[in-house]
């Protein structure tokens, strides 16, 4: 975290405990924990835990060691070298998009293909109700086991109608959304806001920690 940013001013005034922060973000707006985090968020249906992994910090950026990787059930194994490399795989909230590894590229797009039928692209597609549903779980676990999961309205953009801070919304025939996971990073991956969303994550330098849980990021639920 830079010296000089709002989170450190405020904690060199002594007006929180320690250096830790969450954020719990929906795609209008969430909730920004200063000190700690905001369990009072986590979904209660099906109950939820924070699970932890060891911080990666890599010049100010906060990131997580990816051992294994997931499309659906189909596990990425060529070219995950690629997620440590340089600066590592790295969260960052103020990047809208995921930028995976382009040394997993055609591993990836083999894959998907292989779940949905279709070729992978990020161009915006028409989807039914029926065909988004088949898009897949895209999944990262880290080498101390933390499971970090991408579901199809996570990674998935709409681009012509509306969706709730809860990641609904009501389908009406066809509708169009964005794939906005790129298979293009030369160096390590970025882990942007879309892999944020819908879940509180907590950051602990001080520990070495990143935390993670699904959530409603909805600040009316405080």
């Amino acid at each position: 975290m830079h010296p000089h940013s709002l989170h450190n001013a405020i904690r060199s005034s002594l007006a929180i405990p320690n250096s830790s922060f969450s954020l719990c973000l929906t795609r209008n707006g969430g909730i920004y924990s200063l000190g700690g985090s905001s369990p009072d968020t986590h979904l209660s249906s099906p109950p939820t835990v924070m699970a932890f992994t060891e911080m990666r910090k890599h010049y100010g950026w906060y990131g997580i060691s990816i051992a294994r990787m997931y499309v659906g059930n189909i596990e990425i194994k060529d070219g995950m070298w690629g997620f440590s490399k340089g600066k590592g795989a790295i969260l960052d909230n103020g990047t809208t998009d995921t930028f995976l590894p382009a040394s997993i590229a055609r591993e990836f797009r083999r894959a998907w293909k292989s779940v949905t039928g279709t070729e992978y692209t990020n161009r915006s597609m028409e989807y039914t109700s029926e065909e988004f549903s088949k898009l897949p779980r895209i999944a990262f676990t880290t080498y101390d086991g933390m499971v970090w999961s991408l579901e199809n309205y996570d990674y998935m953009d709409p681009r012509d109608h509306e969706i709730d801070k809860q990641g609904t919304y009501v389908w009406e025939g066809k509708m169009k959304w964005s794939n906005r996971v790129y298979v293009d990073e030369p160096s390590g991956a970025v882990l942007g806001f879309n892999t944020m969303i819908h879940r509180e994550v907590f950051f602990d330098a001080d520990a070495g920690v990143v935390g993670m849980a699904r959530a409603n990021c909805d600040y009316k639920v405080l």
